[in-house]
Order: structure tokens, then C-alpha cells, then sequence
């Protein structure tokens, strides 16, 4: 089978919980699963879900039609079987290898000013194997998150990729992130295609604003918040500016996700840059609309 999109994903579970500004300056600062279900032991979450940044792009571009496979790294715990269901029920082709430990989790803390927060025990999800994996899809999508986890061998897998004709897709991710490991993203910079990153992420890496004429890889696309977003091809030679499309904000968390998984779709359908643009849009504010981070399906 022939993959419109490969997504290389820490793949970790979100366990999502509403909470106000007190409880969450209590919970932000603790290291342990077994520390946060004690501190919330009063309290049920509000949703449990496979993810991950590029997860949440691979389950809603499947959900959207493409044929999506992922890599990636789960424990033996229940969370870990929960992980491979949702990737079965969207018909997702699973290269998860399996690791002696806990699966990653991604606590996240929903403020009433429909803010998100997070806590993550990574866990063994930062653990690649991706020496022997080898599938050539039309888009490989990955973020900053996993290169941090594994510098070398995600560029060596990138790099291969590349060499077999995949275009490479990277999100930006974090600017904190981008300050710390500016020099292990730089080389994967080199390979990408399509770029998602906000202005803030873009100056943490690169240290200037962003300018169109400095863009040297196929298509940026500038994810502006509530301004929008903006979609430039190299070197700047044209580019569309996007609105956002009306939400009932039920939380932020996974906006920019979802916005890569529309432009995706749209881009391995060969549709004009501004349509891409206008249905990651779309499937962005369906997604602000829900507590999931990513589309929903009937199963």
C-alpha cells in the first residue's frame, strides 16, 4: 500500500482534565503519573486519547480519507493498547514498536478561560527504532518534539526518506523548544518541504522575523493565531493571508494540528495552495470546537 502520509510521533496518550488557575499551579510542577492521579483523585478527566503532535495530524488526516501510516514507540500497559485500537479503528498502518515500560502520557489541564496546559511523562515514547522501518510515503510529517528525542536518527530517517522521493513536512512545534535544540533542527531544516511554524517559533529559531524572500524550502505556511494564517511558497513569490473560520471554542489544543492535516490533505490532492490553506482552516476550528485534539470518528 502506497501512503499518502507517514507521521513519526512521540506517541504519547492525552489524559485531559478541567481545572481552575489554583489547582493548576499546584499540578504543574509535580513528576510522576502516580503524584497527578493522587493530587486529581476527586476529579474524573473530561477525555483519554491516543496523540502526540504529529499523532493528532496522522488520526485526522485519516479521518479526512488519506492513507496514513505512524511510527513511533508505546510500553506494555493499557494505555498502550488503547494507542493501537485508535489507530486500527482510523485505519492507520501501525509500525508502533513495543518497549519494556510505560507509555507515554500527556496530562493536559483545561482552564476555564479554555486555555491548555500541559504535564508530560514522555516515558519510553521518546525511544526510535527506525534503523529497519522503511515505507515510502508521499509525505513524511514530524515535529520539533521528536527530534529533541533523537537528533541523529531522525535526521538519518529523514534523510533517507528524502533520497526515495518523500517530501518532508515539519512543525516548528514550540519556541521554547526551538531556543533549546536550535542546532539539532537546523539540519532537518535543510530537508524540509512544507513548514508549519508560528512567528514566535520561527524568530526562536532562526533569530529574525519571518521574511518570505528567506524561505528556501516549498511552502511556509504562518500559523497567526485568531489573525489567521498565511500560506508562502519559496522565496515568497506569492502567498495567500487566511482568516480563521468561526468556532465554538470549547479549547485551543490541537489547533495547529489540525490545520496541518487539512493543508496536507489538500496538498496530496494537488488543489490550490489558498484551498489547502482554507480546509487545515476548516478542520482547525472543528477541532477548537471539541474536546479532542484531532477529528472525530464513529467507530
Amino acid at each position: 500500500m502506497t501512503l499518502d502520509l507517514m507521521v513519526l510521533n512521540n506517541a504519547v496518550t492525552d489524559v485531559v482534565y478541567e481545572v481552575n488557575h489554583e489547582e493548576l499551579s499546584s499540578l504543574r510542577s509535580l513528576k510522576s503519573s502516580k503524584e497527578i492521579i493522587e493530587k486529581l483523585k476527586d476529579k474524573k478527566p473530561i477525555l483519554q486519547t491516543p496523540a502526540g503532535s504529529p499523532g493528532n495530524v496522522g488520526f485526522s488526516a485519516a479521518a479526512l480519507g488519506l492513507k496514513v501510516g505512524i511510527n513511533g514507540t508505546l510500553g506494555n500497559d493499557n494505555y498502550a493498547e488503547e494507542y493501537r485500537k485508535k489507530v486500527k479503528n482510523y485505519e492507520i498502518r501501525d509500525n508502533l514498536a513495543c518497549f519494556e515500560g510505560e507509555s507515554g502520557v500527556c496530562y493536559t489541564f483545561i482552564t476555564p478561560d479554555k486555555e491548555r496546559h500541559f504535564n508530560a511523562m514522555l516515558n519510553c515514547s521518546v525511544i526510535f527504532d527506525l534503523k529497519n522501518i522503511f515505507f515510502k510515503p508521499k509525505i513524511i510529517h514530524t515535529s520539533a518534539y521528536e527530534i529533541k528525542s533523537d537528533p541523529e536518527q531522525v535526521l538519518d530517517y529523514l534523510k533517507r526518506l528524502k533520497e526515495s522521493g518523500s517530501k518532508i513536512s515539519l512543525d516548528l512545534a514550540d519556541y521554547k523548544l526551538c531556543e533549546k535544540i536550535r542546532a539539532e533542527i537546523l539540519p532537518v531544516i535543510e530537508l524540509t518541504d512544507i513548514l508549519f511554524t508560528s512567528h514566535e517559533e520561527y524568530r526562536a529559531l532562526f533569530q529574525k522575523e519571518p521574511r518570505g524572500e528567506d524561505f528556501n524550502w516549498e511552502i511556509t505556511c504562518l500559523k497567526k493565531g485568531i489573525a489567521g494564517s498565511a500560506v508562502i511558497p519559496k522565496k515568497g513569490m506569492g502567498g495567500f493571508v487566511l482568516p480563521i473560520y468561526p468556532a465554538n471554542l470549547v479549547n485551543t489544543n490541537g489547533a495547529g494540528d489540525a490545520y496541518a492535516a487539512g493543508f496536507l490533505y489538500g496538498y496530496t490532492k494537488k488543489l490550490p495552495l489558498d484551498i489547502c490553506g482554507r480546509i487545515g482552516s476548516a478542520v482547525a476550528a472543528q477541532v477548537c470546537s471539541q474536546v479532542g485534539a484531532c477529528l472525530e470518528i464513529e467507530c
